[in-house]
């Protein structure tokens, strides 16, 4: 009971400190109560999520649209086009709340002020974003991105080509081949400020390439990274949703439909960009890879 007690306060802890990061005005007694759920170990999911089997499409998932005015489904594995996500299983519950409501009255977005209720926001599972939406591009794109590839280029690297004694720094910055893989969370050194990190972690980090603006820098705009490197849709769309052209560039680069719904690599990883035949470096610059990127 005593180590239980003292794990539930260090998991306390860990999450209020995580809070403050974001938060630096939030009093460490905002969080009254935190509760720890194992996804894995729950017995009714298992850790698993959707996926879909060789030869289906994202047709398949027209078994959950509403056949009666009373049974709707929910969950990420009803969302078309964001399945195997968080936020599919968010904005799958805005619509079936909004398919509830309809009937009857007025749409949710005119009865509550929550964000997810808009019906833009309520509808991306079914409908692609339009075409003339604008999408807003941090300036860290030139002033972050291109800085990284050049004084942390093993950042852009396959963690089996990384050599040994950069893969030994990542590691004592808590990486791992799984994380990098992006089958788990990043370490907790990569959400902190450079003043935060401990002597070890800003020697480790200095190792790999980084200075403290560059690093606090990229803390700030890790997310623009596919915005920055995808003026085109080739990132943001799943195979089912890509226009014909847009299919054949990846097919240049050695993808298949499961290989790009998956995130299977590229067979052509390993190879130069200056390597590439001209008909690939046209394909690959059409989705928006730069020599120093690739």
């Amino acid at each position: 009971a005593a180590h239980h007690t003292s794990a539930k306060g260090l998991l306390h802890n860990h999450v209020v400190e995580e809070l403050q990061d974001m938060y630096p005005s939030m009093p460490p007694t905002a969080v009254e109560q935190v509760y720890f759920a194992s996804f894995a170990d729950d017995p009714y999911v298992l850790g698993s999520w959707t996926s879909g089997k060789v030869g289906s499409s994202s047709t398949d998932f027209e078994i959950f649209v509403p056949k009666t005015g009373r049974l709707f489904f929910a969950g990420e594995h009803t969302c078309r086009l964001m399945y195997g996500t968080v936020q599919a299983a968010v904005v799958s519950g805005a619509r079936a709340a909004q398919q509830v409501i309809r009937p009857g009255g007025p749409p949710l977005s005119e009865l509550s002020t929550w964000p997810l209720f808009d019906d833009t926001l309520s509808s991306l599972c079914d409908e692609l974003v339009p075409s003339n939406r604008q999408e807003v591009c941090s300036d860290s794109c030139d002033k972050v991105w291109q800085r990284l590839a050049y004084q942390v280029p093993s950042y852009f690297q396959n963690w089996s080509g990384i050599p040994r004694a950069t893969k030994t720094w990542w590691e004592g910055l808590g990486w791992t081949e799984h994380c990098w893989l992006g089958h788990g969370r990043p370490p907790p050194s990569s959400r902190k400020q450079w003043k935060k990190l401990n002597f070890q972690e800003q020697k480790y980090a200095s190792c790999v390439g980084y200075g403290k603006d560059l690093w606090n820098a990229l803390r700030e705009d890790t997310a623009d990274l596919v915005i920055c490197r995808s003026g085109s849709q080739h990132f943001r769309l799943p195979w089912d949703c890509l226009r014909s052209e847009m299919k054949k560039d990846w097919m240049e680069l050695g993808l298949t439909r499961s290989m790009l719904d998956e995130g299977v690599p590229s067979p052509l990883t390993d190879t130069s960009f200056g390597d590439l035949n001209p008909v690939q470096q046209s394909a690959a610059l059409r989705i928006g890879y730069r020599e120093w990127l690739w």
